[in-house]
């Protein structure tokens, strides 16, 4: 069987996801974006892959596959880098709290200020005074 040609529109995560797979499968890909590779929805999202946080039952069965994936592409690419915890949270509440690091089960936590927060996420467009890293 002849391989297949296919056009992919957008090299973001979902694209270049797919573009990934297809070639995986022998498929003759060529991936068309118009700016650089993830720089539209994929370049302003914080794409951890792995929140701190209850997920709604519907999201969770989604996000089992999704981690699944991530652990499988990770042994596939070895050199790509993924953080599989950590987690930023900020709000109107963080911002009275008290500036107190206390450990919790899950792990330890610490204010980040605005500068740490930017150091963290550089594509965030607007940045908390300050929020509380896990």
């Amino acid at each position: 069987m002849k391989p297949s040609s296919v056009i992919v529109v957008g090299a973001g995560i979902v694209g270049a996801a797919i573009a990934y797979h297809l070639a995986r499968q022998g498929a003759q890909v060529t991936v068309l974006e118009q700016d650089s590779p993830g720089s539209g929805v994929t370049r302003h999202s914080f794409a951890w892959i792995n929140p701190h946080g209850e997920f709604p039952a519907a999201a969770r069965a989604l996000r089992a596959q999704a981690l699944a994936d991530y652990r499988r592409l990770q042994h596939e690419l070895p050199a790509l880098q993924i953080r599989w915890s950590g987690a930023l949270t900020y709000g109107a509440a963080d911002q009275q709290a008290p500036d107190t690091d206390e450990p919790t089960a899950e792990a330890s936590t610490r204010w980040l200020d605005r500068a740490g927060v930017a150091q963290l996420e550089p594509h965030l467009q607007v940045l908390p005074e300050r929020a509380r890293y896990a």
